[in-house]
């Protein structure tokens, strides 16, 4: 469910990650410091995919290929490589103390993760810079990894960053992945102050990546769901 609006990119084999373009020339870490950088984050509501919804839509679909004398094919797609899960075990990371408690979704945590993650490494935010970070959530789901099996539910995200100068994007980070954790669906549907932790956990670990993909240190070396980056042809 996490990969269908997941329009216009290049899916990797695996079919566990993906990027959009890149247009070099990137600004160096030297022009980023000179320079400065916005850094913004969109909330969104989290999206509820349930396995009784699933095969309702299945059937659906399933009859209008019929109809129409065609064969349905499903876009469910949730493979995904050890390292794009996340936990909240042992967690370290650049947001502290209340701050897991405040994003009800990932792109706004990822957004102030980067602005500190970036002050680290010498790099300034301001309002009106020549370059952006601009992060939104195309999707963001309780969503279940098995249709047989209802204790399968994980959040599921996907999350892109675009770096732009004066409005041009020259590059596309993309970070996606799911909660290790597994619960039935009422149990992440009645614990909001988890789905909460886990969003700041995940925007933190895709900010990493952002700045590692952007050839800065990274303060803590923590790994994250994996990023993957595609030259534009």
């Amino acid at each position: 469910m996490f990969l269908r609006s997941f329009v216009g990119c290049i899916l990797a084999a695996s079919l566990v990650g993906c990027a959009g373009f890149r247009n070099k020339p990137l600004p160096s870490g030297d022009q980023l410091r000179e320079q400065g950088v916005s850094v913004s984050g969109a909330e969104v509501k989290i999206t509820e995919v349930t396995r009784g919804k699933e095969v309702g839509a299945q059937v659906a679909r399933g009859l209008a290929a019929v109809l129409v004398g065609g064969v349905a094919v499903s876009t469910r797609s949730k493979s995904l490589t050890e390292d794009q899960y996340v936990s909240l075990e042992n967690y370290r990371g650049s947001l502290k103390g209340s701050e897991v408690d405040q994003f009800e979704s990932p792109a706004p945590a990822l957004a102030l993760s980067l602005e500190r993650r970036l002050a680290e490494v010498g790099i300034t935010t301001t309002m009106s810079p020549s370059y952006q970070l601009k992060s939104q959530a195309f999707s963001w789901a309780i969503d279940y990894e098995k249709l047989t099996d209802g204790s399968s539910y994980r959040l599921y995200f996907n999350i892109n960053t675009n770096l732009l100068e004066r409005g041009k994007v020259l590059a596309t980070y993309s970070c996606i992945g799911a909660t290790r954790e597994k619960r039935d669906f009422d149990g992440w549907k009645n614990d909001p102050a988890a789905i909460r932790r886990n969003a700041a956990l995940i925007g933190d670990r895709c900010a990493a990546n952002v700045v590692s993909e952007l050839g800065l240190e990274i303060a803590d070396g923590q790994s994250a769901a994996r990023v993957e980056e595609l030259e534009s042809p």
